[in-house]
């Protein structure tokens, strides 16, 4: 059993010798890659076993009460934030470094390159004049490198606030703080991620004779505390200037998630918040108002709402084929098309129009023109994220319609 554990710590230090002699011969490449006329060897060797054992220091990832802590939410969340600093592929497009590195190298090997540039080289007494007009040029393109990286990590943070928040019960956010780095004895973090949990306020709706409950509908700006929305009734064309916080009954959720089924779920919660902050409404066949839900600038369906106890309810999301929707009755029109119809062939999802073989059709890439939905079959829709069978449906729904007909 001992030799065992003899022959377990005799690899331990061979493989951390391996790995440092591997870090000295990546600092030669970034001394190369700035022009220095001096190498690893030169440096101060305290200073580069600090910059060793840096790199492999991870954000840290802490929180205030350990009901957070032991929240399941959060946990799930501080495992995709680890795993997005692991494995996200980056491209560093600045002037002394371009290479495809993981974001977790962006986040570790930056407080190498602060050692490096404001330490250890200012130790080297005998750089010459022109060495230290390079380094002067390298510090303004570091923070570059710096800043960009800071945005990075903001953007991810608050990406997975999205995704991995239930946005009917709870919401689940990291605030990000950087430390100042300040050489001592012994690694450092920089990356300091406070994580909070909010659960989602609920307020019961009587409607009808019957109890509706709505949930509060959250903007999640970056590194901020989410707050309710509000809208003003006067952007909704009612007329009074009146702002009312707006809630979501949960129903809402499970139908926007369902029918854009090509979409990751991050970037539906983003276009979202985008969509109820700046809102857009229009009229129907009904003369009902229904809520935009815009798509990086283009509608993929409506929210119905009404207005009880002095808040916005909405109560159901309605892609933009659906029945009640101007886009919707425009397909009815066309294609005499009933609501079973529409849900047996999924033209009530994004996926029948982003992985399907309408596209290939011209009479019936015509129809949805004309019926106002051509931009469902642009590429920025097709799946990435969200696992989807490609669906060969257009003889099917030929067999529904008479094509033969010229459309009015």
């Amino acid at each position: 059993m001992s030799k065992k554990k003899k022959h377990s710590t005799v690899n331990t230090k061979q493989l951390k010798a391996e790995k440092f002699n591997k870090f000295l011969r990546w600092i030669d490449v970034m001394l190369i890659k700035i022009n220095v006329g001096i190498r690893a060897k030169d440096m101060p060797s305290n200073v580069l076993e600090l910059m060793f054992q840096s790199k492999f220091i991870m954000p840290k990832l802490e929180c205030d009460d350990v009901k957070t802590r032991n929240n399941q939410s959060f946990k799930v969340f501080v495992e995709n934030i680890d795993l997005l600093i692991r494995h996200f592929k980056v491209k560093i497009k600045i002037e002394w470094f371009e290479d495809e590195i993981t974001l977790k190298d962006l986040i570790t090997d930056w407080l190498n390159f602060n050692i490096f540039c404001s330490m250890a080289l200012n130790k080297i007494k005998n750089m010459s004049e022109n060495d230290q007009l390079t380094l002067k040029k390298f510090m303004t393109c570091y923070k570059e490198l710096i800043n960009e990286n800071n945005l990075r990590c903001v953007t991810m943070i608050h990406t997975s606030t999205l995704c991995y928040s239930d946005l009917s019960k709870e919401i689940v956010w990291g605030k990000l703080n950087i430390n100042e780095f300040k050489l001592e004895n012994k690694p450092q973090t920089l990356y300091i991620l406070k994580g909070f949990v909010k659960k989602v306020e609920q307020k019961t709706f009587l409607k009808n004779e019957f109890n509706r409950i709505g949930c509060k509908v959250y903007t999640i700006a970056t590194n901020l505390e989410p707050v309710g929305i509000k809208i003003n009734l006067k952007d909704l064309g009612i007329g009074r200037d009146k702002e009312m916080e707006v809630y979501f009954q949960k129903h809402v959720y499970e139908r926007l998630y369902e029918r854009l089924d090509a979409e990751d779920l991050a970037t539906i919660n983003i276009e979202l918040v985008k969509s109820l902050t700046n809102v857009e409404y229009v009229v129907n066949h009904k003369n009902a108002r229904l809520i935009k839900y815009n798509y990086l600038g283009k509608t993929l369906g409506y929210f119905t709402f009404r207005i009880l106890q002095d808040s916005i309810l909405c109560s159901t999301f309605l892609f933009i084929t659906n029945d009640s929707t101007p886009e919707g009755e425009k397909l009815n029109e066309l294609t005499r098309l009933q609501k079973a119809d529409k849900e047996y062939l999924k033209l009530d999802r994004l996926s029948a129009f982003a992985a399907s073989d309408l596209r290939d059709n011209p009479k019936l890439m015509e129809l949805f023109d004309k019926a106002g939905c051509a931009h469902l079959f642009e590429d920025e829709h097709k799946p990435i994220f969200r696992k989807v069978e490609f669906n060969k449906m257009a003889d099917k729904l030929i067999n529904y319609i008479d094509t033969d007909e010229e459309f009015e």
